[in-house]
């Protein structure tokens, strides 16, 4: 309940006086393991640029330093990069409202592994 409070203040703070953002959406990859009719996200050519864990760890602690309350993961799918467990512990570890799209065809093992630091 104190997290959410705390996020809820920084949202206040964002929105009426700073109108600084507090949410960090972050495509951690390009790779897909779906074909779905509604994206083209996966007849894209892969990304080869892609940050790496420590380049996450670095933008994480900055989006911290800068007040950010949530971190949210998406892609292609983002449970198909294998240090995806270690991005979400650290930014949960940081204080942030961690949160995870995905299609959910990875979600039982992965998942579990990082299951409390999705909150």
């Amino acid at each position: 309940m104190l997290k959410s409070l705390s996020i809820s203040g920084k949202y206040v703070v964002s929105r009426l006086l700073t109108h600084s953002p507090i949410i960090l959406t972050h495509s951690v990859t390009s790779a897909c393991n779906c074909r779905c009719k509604i994206c083209n996200i996966w007849k894209k050519k892969l990304n080869a640029n892609e940050l790496t864990t420590r380049e996450i760890f670095q933008m994480l602690n900055e989006a911290k330093r800068l007040n950010f309350a949530a971190y949210v993961v998406w892609g292609g799918e983002p449970l198909l990069r294998p240090d995806i467990v270690d991005i979400l512990n650290h930014a949960h570890a940081l204080g942030f409202y961690t949160s995870i799209i995905t299609n959910g065809l990875y979600s039982k093992g992965k998942l579990r592994k990082s299951q409390k630091s999705l909150t």
